[in-house]
């Protein structure tokens, strides 16, 4: 299908680091899946469009990351697919975060962990884990983020995940 091969080519172009690219291929695969129901094809979407934004540091970066959030995880919540919760709440969260409301990061991050624990995937545990940890360092808890960051660490760890491994840094 175009929409998720236009999707997978903005993924790409932003490992590349070609956003104007990046960001034409995405804003095409979200005009072709808004144009049927909603699907988690249509969250993957948005969800690249806020990495998108928060890669791309141009001065409206923040307010598209935060708009594409808060369709994600509407879409998330219409599509009512764990994988697609996962990531919409983890993004709106971290990209919360990134705008420097940190307590509302911390709330979806809260909302996040529950479903990580009832979805009993590792890789959710990760995500919840580094949410939570991202909005307590932006509300400088310090003594809280560190030993989430470590747990975050350790479940990529586990599943031999070098890449989000590599993400959290330690």
């Amino acid at each position: 299908e175009v929409g998720k091969a236009l999707c997978m080519l903005g993924e790409i172009s932003i490992e590349l680091g070609d956003y104007e690219q990046a960001e034409e291929y995405l804003n095409n695969s979200l005009m072709l899946f808004k144009q049927r129901h909603v699907t988690p094809f249509l969250v993957d979407a948005e969800v690249n469009a806020i990495r998108l934004y928060l890669s791309w540091l141009s001065p409206h970066s923040k307010i598209l990351a935060l708009k594409h959030a808060y369709a994600a995880l509407a879409a998330a919540r219409i599509v009512e697919d764990a994988y697609s919760m996962v990531d919409g709440l983890f993004y709106a969260s971290i990209t919360e975060a990134s705008c420097g409301t940190a307590n509302k990061a911390l709330e979806l991050a809260n909302e996040l962990e529950p479903l990580a624990k009832r979805n009993g995937n590792p890789l959710d545990t990760y995500y919840a884990a580094w949410a939570k940890a991202i909005a307590h360092n932006a509300l400088h808890q310090n003594t809280l983020s560190k030993p989430l960051f470590v747990q975050a660490y350790n479940v990529a760890e586990q599943i031999k995940h070098e890449l989000n491994k590599h993400k959290i840094g330690l």
